[in-house]
């Protein structure tokens, strides 16, 4: 069979696959058909002499395959028309997979992962999507092109969320894939899908990374404040340091805190914030967005040093940022006050805020209904506030 003619019938079967008797096996089967609309035949009439002795071979091939016939050849409505009866014939000659029973495959690898990685819940609704969009006689390419890397995708992001020790980057990466450079390398694939189907609040992948304890390079906890440490025996006074501090993850143990001279201790979600604090009462951690499992592991050894500290988050006034505070709360267990994240702040400092968008104002009222904002009377009132005034506010914006 020549190419032209392998082109149309490929052309047609296409056209077969994207109408409604293809869809839903219904008997009011519609033509399939090309015209000299499509751009296939588009030329048949001003081609050259010589393209359209080609043109006229193909049809007699066609003609004698049996798998088409012809209508109107010598007028303006020329039609090609597929027999759809012989449909099957036409795949294996073509030498392509029958479009269901490829979907059919597709369906089952995807129930098969849906089943494996059944407690990642956000590789439950990536994996959802994946289905619904097969469901549809979609390949869900926009979300993975090749089979390898949905592989590459779920073992990543399965990976990294499950991971409970401090593990660096290329090391977790050989774990996974027996290679040091493919998480690295996927790193803004991995990211866009976690960005994608979950409500994580982070910036680029080496921050989602950081979150579960899976680092670069050794991990820090960045703090400032009248506190002094004890680091393997070296006895380091941050109140005379006068700058912020970096903790080394490798010395967060019982033994770090050698004393803390202040009551009262405040997590900053932005970087601009934390650098620009300076009431010396407090101790100020960056908890840079979702607290890190180091961040995490700090606040509980300053919990455990005394029992006189009051602790206080301090973040963004919007969806992100009540998400962030919460994360706190459930990782910590520590009983957190908000700062700076009420209705009276918005007000005083509604001419930096910004409009919700459409995003913003769902996930609100989402937020809203539930169980842990209807016993927080304070944020429940600061979400209405935002919605009645369409306005949400960065921390940055209050410095």
């Amino acid at each position: 069979m020549t190419n032209l003619s392998e082109k149309i019938l490929l052309s047609l079967v296409k056209k077969y696959e994207r109408s409604s008797s293809f869809k839903d096996n219904s008997n009011n089967k519609r033509r399939i058909f090309l015209s000299l609309k499509d751009e296939i035949l588009s030329n048949f009439y001003s081609s050259s002499l010589e393209n359209l002795e080609q043109y006229k071979k193909t049809f007699e091939e066609l003609k004698e395959s049996g798998f088409v016939y012809f209508e109107g050849e010598e007028s303006p409505k020329f039609k090609i028309i597929l027999i759809t009866e012989k449909i099957e014939e036409i795949y294996k000659i073509l030498k392509v997979k029958n479009l269901k029973k490829a979907l059919f495959e597709e369906t089952n690898l995807i129930l098969e992962k849906i089943e494996i990685y059944k407690n990642n819940e956000v590789l439950q609704v990536f994996l959802e999507k994946c289905l619904y969009e097969i469901e549809n006689f979609h390949f869900p390419k926009s979300l993975y092109k090749t089979h390898e890397m949905l592989e590459v995708i779920l073992k990543s992001i399965d990976g990294i969320m499950s991971n409970k020790e401090e593990i660096l980057l290329r090391n977790l990466s050989v774990k996974l894939f027996s290679d040091s450079k493919i998480l690295e390398k996927n790193g803004d694939l991995i990211f866009q899908r976690v960005k994608q189907f979950s409500n994580f609040q982070f910036n680029n992948f080496y921050e989602f990374c950081d979150y579960f304890n899976v680092t670069k390079n050794t991990g820090f906890v960045l703090v400032k404040g009248n506190i002094t440490l004890n680091l393997n025996g070296e006895i380091i006074d941050l109140n005379k340091l006068n700058s912020v501090f970096a903790i080394p993850s490798t010395f967060l143990n019982k033994g770090l805190i050698k004393n803390i001279s202040v009551n009262k201790v405040m997590t900053i979600e932005n970087e601009t914030t934390f650098n620009y604090l300076t009431d010396p009462s407090y101790l100020y951690v960056f908890s840079k967005g979702h607290p890190t499992k180091k961040v995490i592991n700090f606040l509980k050894i300053v919990k455990e040093s005394s029992n006189d500290i009051k602790f206080y988050h301090c973040g963004d006034i919007d969806w992100g940022g009540f998400n962030i505070y919460f994360d706190l709360l459930e990782k910590t267990g520590i009983d957190f006050e908000l700062y700076n994240m009420d209705s009276i702040t918005l007000e005083k400092f509604k001419r930096f805020a910004k409009p919700l968008s459409d995003i913003d104002k769902r996930n609100l009222l989402s937020l809203k209904e539930k169980d842990k904002v209807k016993k927080n009377q304070n944020i429940a009132k600061t979400i209405d506030y935002m919605l009645e005034n369409n306005l949400k506010l960065e921390q940055e914006a209050i410095n």
